[in-house]
């Protein structure tokens, strides 16, 4: 990923008013602002090391996660870039799954195999969840 060019004139970063500009102009001023930050966060040893000194692979990183409703520590601890694609930790998919009120069990976890099963928490009138329980099974060759 190429270095993102950052600029600290206050009316490049300042944000206009979201009702002023479409919404792909918004996420560029935005994208902007986390740039800067990313800055002063990728020399810090509160980033994971695939992160230091790549600014421009945090912002990606915190872009990537507020996307999915995650905050911006929590994305830089829960994305990982494998093979030049960022994947969501196992937790941290979990947790996301669960703070949109859906169930997740896991039903077998060992080094060569992981079983979960999950509900759907049922939108509209009486709420619960669906009776149908949905079947993850992954294995080290899937993987």
């Amino acid at each position: 990923m190429s270095e993102i060019e950052v600029r600290t004139e206050p009316a490049e970063t300042a944000l206009a008013p979201a009702g002023d500009l479409s919404e792909l102009a918004q996420w560029a001023a935005d994208a902007r602002q986390v740039a800067a930050v990313a800055v002063s966060l990728a020399k810090t040893s509160f980033v994971p090391q695939q992160y230091r000194e790549r600014p421009a692979e945090v912002t990606a990183a915190i872009l990537a996660g507020h996307e999915v409703g995650m905050q911006p520590i929590a994305a830089l601890r829960s994305i990982n870039v494998i093979q030049g694609t960022p994947s969501m930790s196992a937790v941290a998919m979990r947790g996301l799954v669960q703070s949109r009120g859906h169930q997740v069990r896991v039903v077998e976890a060992s080094a060569e195999r992981a079983v979960v099963h999950g509900r759907r928490r049922r939108d509209g009138f009486g709420g619960g969840y669906e009776d149908e329980v949905h079947e993850s099974v992954w294995t080290i060759e899937r993987a």
